[in-house]
């Protein structure tokens, strides 16, 4: 990544991103025409209503994970597959932590951060189960994000420091 013309080495560094963004703005898309489509405009209202709300939470989470991933890449570079091993892990007793800790806190306040955001009578009913069910699901979401990454990194510094194998014999 660092040896190259930099155009092709940025292009195709932000290619994946820009891609998973394409497919987010898709997802979001096709949600609204079916939300609207089958349940009605007072139910793509609630959806709209609690979106940035749900953005706000998902950055959280992917700022977090890409947080956790910082020192653990930093070790991976550095050849200290022990500490990294000990950042994965603390990193994954750390995401979950907070994971939790965030969704009963959001829950909780579900009703207040809707108020806050003066959402209408007509619709709040809708927006506060959508926000609530999405709230309830934040520990799957950082599981999601964190998970795989650090699981990578830890599979190929046990590999490399001898402690598996792989293919498994």
């Amino acid at each position: 990544m660092t040896e190259g013309r930099a155009l092709p080495l940025i292009f195709n560094f932000t290619l994946p991103l820009l891609l998973g963004n394409l497919l987010q703005q898709t997802y979001s898309l096709v949600d609204a025409a079916i939300v609207g489509k089958f349940l009605g405009i007072n139910a793509l209202a609630s959806v709209g209503a609690s979106t940035s709300v749900i953005f706000l939470i998902l950055g959280f989470c992917n700022g977090c994970c890409g947080g956790f991933g910082i020192p653990v890449a930093q070790k991976f570079g550095a050849r200290d597959y022990i500490t990294m091993r000990r950042y994965v892990a603390v990193s994954l007793q750390l995401a979950a932590v907070m994971s939790v800790v965030l969704a009963v806190v959001t829950s909780i306040c579900c009703a207040d951060i809707l108020r806050m955001m003066r959402t209408p009578d007509n619709i709040f009913t809708g927006a506060y189960y959508y926000l609530l069910v999405t709230f309830i699901g934040v520990p799957c979401t950082f599981f999601i994000i964190c998970c795989p990454a650090l699981y990578v990194l830890w599979v190929i510094a046990r590999r490399r420091s001898g402690f598996c194998s792989f293919p498994p014999s």
